[in-house]
């Protein structure tokens, strides 16, 4: 079964995120709208993804530079755990986003392997993960 990506705002709403205020370097504050929300956490996981690392951190969610620097980690921390969330759910094979692994590539790297991501984590379809999902 192959469902569309789930929209940035829905995944906020999801985890029951909604729009947060934070102050620019300027000291203007702004909104982050839950359709930013929920794309920091799916980038965050596509970074995590990328990574070498075993879990999802602070580091894997991106705040625009123009957000303070405290706002920022304040707000990459809260991120995090929800970058987990979404990674769990990824590798869950019965979960909405499940990670399905390319048999057909027959390449594999350590504890790494190619596999179709559904554009789990917002990148291209052929990407290197830390977990393999079989049937």
């Amino acid at each position: 079964m192959n469902l569309p990506a789930e929209p940035p705002q829905e995944l906020a709403a999801r985890y029951g995120l909604g729009p947060v205020e934070v102050p620019l370097v300027t000291g203007k504050i702004v909104e982050i709208a839950p359709f930013e929300i929920g794309r920091m956490i799916v980038d965050g996981l596509g970074r995590f993804c990328r990574s070498a690392d075993d879990t999802p951190n602070a580091l894997h969610v991106l705040v625009d530079e123009k957000i303070d620097a405290k706002a920022g980690d304040w707000l990459r921390d809260g991120l995090r755990p929800y970058v987990g969330r979404l990674w769990s759910e990824s590798i869950d094979p019965r979960g909405r986003s499940a990670i399905i692994p390319d048999r057909a590539s027959g390449r594999h790297r350590g504890s790494q392997c190619n596999v179709r991501t559904a554009n789990v984590c917002g990148t291209p379809a052929s990407t290197r993960f830390r977990s393999v999902l079989l049937q």
